[in-house]
Parts: structure tokens; C-alpha cells; sequence
């Protein structure tokens, strides 16, 4: 009977060990997936400015620039024609390998501010998360976002 009992262990703790991994992304792909078609250029490309959270609306930001944009951004000074700001927001979803951590879901929104003929043009691709909010108001809040410091 001892034999019975070890051969149906080891038998168990055989099938355990071949049981399916759950998949996860482990490098988080879902989030960098965008269809650029439309925008004309990948928004990911650009150098970080800021990054900020929404707990409110549990969202996740990053601000994008062209490297116009963003020496402007540093130095303080009036963005000029040619410069390029995209706000990238994602949903965010639990981190399946950090307990209590979040992580960007899929991508929510993207805004693309532009300037041209030395004004700022306005336009959102995605989701219809930033509807009820007015240009202006989202002109004066993405060019108003200073760069953050990096060592």
C-alpha cells in the first residue's frame, strides 16, 4: 500500500507540473498596439516630457514631443511652428506580477497638438473619453505641462 500511495503522488505531482501556464504579456504589449494610419506618425516615438495619473478616472498619461517640441519644453520658451505635442492616455488594469501595482491597458486616447502658421491645431484620435472637454481648455493644459526633471 506505502508503494500505491508514492507511485499515485509522484503520478499527481507529475500532472501538476505539466497543468497550462497562464499567459500573461509579459512585456505588456497591449499598451505600445496603436493604429497610426490615421495620425501619420507613431505618438510612442517621441521624447517624455511628463507623465501623470488620473485616479479618478483610473487613466495613466504620457506627453509626447518632437525634438522641437522638446526644447522648448525644457528651456521654458513659446512653442513655435513645426512643434508637435501628443498626449498618450491608456486605461490602467492590475499588474498580474506586482500585487497592488497598475499598469497601461490598451490605449484610450490620443490628443496631437500642432503648431502651425504660429497657432495650436487640436485633434483626438481613439476613444470618445475627452468629449466633453474644449479645445482650448486642452491646448492651454498640454502646452501648460512643464517637462519633468530627469537626472
Amino acid at each position: 500500500m506505502k508503494k500505491f500511495n508514492r507511485l499515485v503522488f509522484i503520478i499527481g505531482l507529475l500532472i501538476a507540473g505539466c497543468a497550462k501556464e497562464q499567459h500573461h504579456d509579459l512585456y505588456n504589449e497591449s499598451a505600445s498596439r496603436l493604429d497610426v494610419s490615421e495620425i501619420g506618425f507613431n505618438p510612442l516615438e517621441g521624447e517624455v516630457i511628463s507623465t501623470f495619473i488620473n485616479t479618478k478616472d483610473t487613466t495613466m498619461s504620457t506627453l509626447y514631443a518632437n525634438d522641437s517640441a522638446a526644447r522648448h519644453a525644457e528651456q521654458r520658451t513659446p512653442y513655435a511652428d513645426g512643434d508637435l505635442l501628443s498626449l498618450v492616455t491608456w486605461k490602467q488594469r492590475e499588474d498580474p506580477y506586482w500585487f497592488g501595482g497598475n499598469i497601461p491597458d490598451k490605449v484610450a486616447t490620443i490628443e496631437i497638438v500642432r503648431f502651425e502658421s504660429g497657432r495650436p491645431v487640436y485633434s483626438t484620435f481613439v476613444d470618445n473619453l475627452l468629449k466633453s472637454h474644449n479645445e482650448e481648455d486642452r491646448i492651454k493644459f498640454m502646452t501648460g505641462i512643464q517637462r519633468s526633471e530627469f537626472p
